[in-house]
């Protein structure tokens, strides 16, 4: 028995010393002697002794602190000239808020090392706003010496203006949180210069030319991984030249000021992933040797890509990221692009795919497409070009068969009928639901097979392939554009061919979908009129469909014009030329509907979105919308005056499980309620405010 108490003690006190130890071997680092710099000679010199407490040089078994206790302003300190070192056992540069502290290793200092620090884990440590500024004039060997690593954290800086090295320096940099915005910064005079990069993490990386007089290259190989934690900045003049077999990443953004970032210098394929934005101001990012590099974009919210510069050569783009990429500038494109997984968002910017570059994308899936204009140059009669373009979160692509010239091509999920109405010999009618365009320059003269890609549902049903068409706006008519090949099948997905078009013009530049026969295809929910208003504080609908509409037709309520749900669907035999419907319900503030209509042959559309505004009636205070949430949903609170409210959420068990404050101003207040993380089922939301208390019960799935 006694025997195993030892043991199990002895196995305690070892587990205590595991814990001990590492503790006191840091704090060992500030157990010696403790050295401040005050400043008080204002010579800014390190061999001063009148700067430091106590008229005292440091010692090689002190530590030496940098702040701003007794000096309040900003400074910098200067270690002596000559080939004589510093030692030091720790040194750390820790300025105040709103202050800047900078130690500089002169040029005229020769000395290797020039400074070194012999503690152990972090021998040097730059706080935000602190700047250790290495001018050494010796051209090799390590003129910063520490035992174990030097850390940067994030809005501190170190800057290698010396030719001297620096590898042995940041084997150990950047590797824990906190040192991600930690700038290491290369200014290096003189020629060309090699920066470590194999096995290396950086926190900030920032390259400049300033000290060589404008123009620096910087070269780097690695068969191992390249991190850079934080931002990768390239200042003008400067070329990077990469040759990196593993991969290179890029946490925080890229900016490039300017100069040339060639990412595959010799034949290795180099990945560069990229978490941030892409921000060119000026430059070029190239490659100029046998291999194929890929800058991919795969952060984990939306990326920005603003290149007012170049991409040359054979670099290829890949977008992999879900949460999305917007385009903040024209974005053209030499080599290829792959589109793996994120919607890119054009807006008003042209992405141009051009002469020789491809494309990779798939268009059976709705994970990545263009939102917006994609441009193809230099065609030259391709048996099938893909333009994967959509809307929303959903692809309506287009591809363009043995075409010629160059082509600008967008979707657009809206009702062509407001372009025009006028329908050529054999169309019976066209879809209301969505259209693209075309835009094919004059020269070299366009020639192309539009191939318009269908999704039953979205395109407004397919019933019949056979009597699908493609249909061309041609001066305010949509004439019949022809129906070469199909894919795919009725109800489900595919495409249709058009005959050959030669013209691309201003007048002709719209498509969408048709049908020969009045009852396939295309099936369009047709109104003429769909209103609404407030009757005695209830929402009154009235709908007048038009003639021939043949199917089941429903109201649909939403309380935040994103969750709809059933309301209303009227007996077939009794359909009037004019519906009405009165919402009795005890409702208040915004309320949206819209027209369901499912047709004979399973297509769904609806009609554009009718929203109410209706009053409190007497004792209404809360609603919450949709009763049915996944998310968040929406606590519509009517405050007869303006104060703090506690909103509070409870499971069926009547646990508390989230509460917040929220500010209420006289009047309506629409508040969002984070569902997120909260178990799926029914849950109370509970309104207190001025000592009396409110509820509702929302479902969370």
């Amino acid at each position: 028995m006694l025997k195993c108490l030892f043991a199990i003690g002895y196995q305690a006190t070892l587990h205590s010393l595991c814990i001990i130890l590492p503790l006191l071997l840091l704090m060992s680092t500030y157990a010696t002697a403790q050295l401040r710099w005050t400043g008080d000679a204002n010579d800014s010199l390190w061999a001063t002794a009148a700067n430091w407490e106590g008229g005292q040089l440091p010692l090689s078994t002190d530590n030496v602190l940098f702040d701003n206790s007794r000096n309040p302003a900003n400074y910098t300190v200067y270690l002596p000239s000559g080939s004589s070192g510093i030692t030091v056992k720790n040194m750390r540069i820790s300025p105040s808020v709103g202050n800047s502290i900078r130690v500089v290793i002169p040029p005229g200092n020769t000395a290797v090392p020039a400074l070194a620090a012999t503690a152990p884990v972090y021998g040097i440590i730059i706080d935000s706003a602190g700047q250790l500024f290495n001018s050494s004039g010796a051209t090799a060997g390590n003129t910063v010496v520490v035992t174990d690593s030097i850390r940067i954290n994030n809005g501190g800086g170190y800057t290698q203006h010396s030719r001297s090295a620096h590898a042995a320096l940041v084997t150990l940099l950047s590797r824990m949180p906190g040192t991600e915005k930690g700038v290491f910064t290369f200014d290096v005079p003189g020629g060309g210069y090699t920066f470590a990069a194999t096995n290396r993490v950086y926190g900030s990386l920032v390259f400049k030319s300033d000290a060589s007089g404008g123009i620096q290259s910087y070269a780097a190989s690695a068969a191992s991984p390249l991190v850079i934690s934080g931002d990768l900045e390239i200042h003008p003049g400067v070329t990077i030249n990469l040759s990196v077999s593993a991969s290179t990443t890029i946490g925080g953004r890229l900016e490039q000021q300017g100069g040339v970032f060639n990412i595959a210098s010799q034949s290795t394929s180099n990945l560069v992933s990229l978490h941030g934005d892409l921000c060119q101001d000026s430059g070029l990012i190239t490659e100029t040797a046998a291999g194929l590099p890929v800058l991919e974009l795969n952060g984990t919210a939306p990326q920005q890509v603003s290149l007012h510069g170049s991409i040359a050569n054979s670099v290829t783009l890949r977008v992999n990221n879900a949460a999305g990429i917007q385009l903040r500038s024209a974005l053209r494109l030499p080599y290829k692009l792959i589109l793996q997984q994120g919607v890119v968002s054009t807006g008003d910017s042209l992405l141009t795919l051009l002469p020789g570059c491809t494309l990779q994308a798939d268009s059976a899936s709705d994970n990545s497409f263009i939102s917006g204009n994609l441009r193809k140059e230099g065609l030259m009669a391709p048996d099938h070009f893909l333009f994967p373009v959509g809307s929303g979160l959903t692809q309506r692509w287009l591809a363009l068969q043995q075409a010629t010239g160059n082509y600008t091509v967008s979707f657009r999920k809206l009702n062509p009928s407001a372009l025009a109405t006028a329908t050529g010999a054999g169309i019976a009618h066209i879809s209301s639901t969505e259209y693209w365009t075309i835009d094919g320059d004059d020269q070299p003269a366009p020639t192309a097979s539009p191939e318009l890609s269908f999704s039953n549902l979205s395109s407004g049903g397919v019933t019949d392939l056979g009597t699908l068409r493609v249909v061309q706006l041609q001066n305010g008519t949509w004439n019949d554009g022809g129906n070469t090949t199909t894919t795919g099948s009725a109800g489900a997905n595919g495409s249709v061919t058009a005959n050959s078009i030669h013209d691309f013009g201003v007048n002709r530049r719209y498509f969408t979908l048709a049908s020969s026969a009045v009852a396939q295809n295309p099936l369009p929910l047709h109104l003429i009129s769909f209103r609404g208003r407030v009757t005695r504080d209830k929402a009154e609908l009235t709908w007048q469909p038009a003639p021939g509409n043949a199917g089941r037709w429903e109201l649909e309520w939403s309380g935040d014009r994103q969750h709809y749900h059933a309301l209303y669907t009227p007996d077939s035999l009794l359909l009037q030329p004019v519906l009405n419907y009165v919402d009795n319900r005890e409702l208040f503030g915004r309320q949206s509907y819209r027209l369901k209509l499912t047709a004979t042959a399973g297509a769904i559309s609806y009609s554009p979105v009718v929203t109410l505004e209706l009053p409190p009636a007497a004792g209404q205070e809360i609603q919450a919308w949709p009763v049915i949430a996944q998310q968040q949903t929406t606590i519509v609170i009517n405050s007869r005056n303006a104060g703090t409210a506690q909103v509070q959420l409870f499971n069926v068990a009547g646990a508390l499980l989230r509460q917040s404050a929220v500010q209420l101003q006289q009047g309506m207040n629409r508040i969002g309620v984070a569902l997120a993380g909260l178990p799926i089922g029914w849950l109370t939301v509970m309104l207190t405010r001025e000592g009396s208390c409110r509820a509702v019960r929302v479902f969370h799935q």
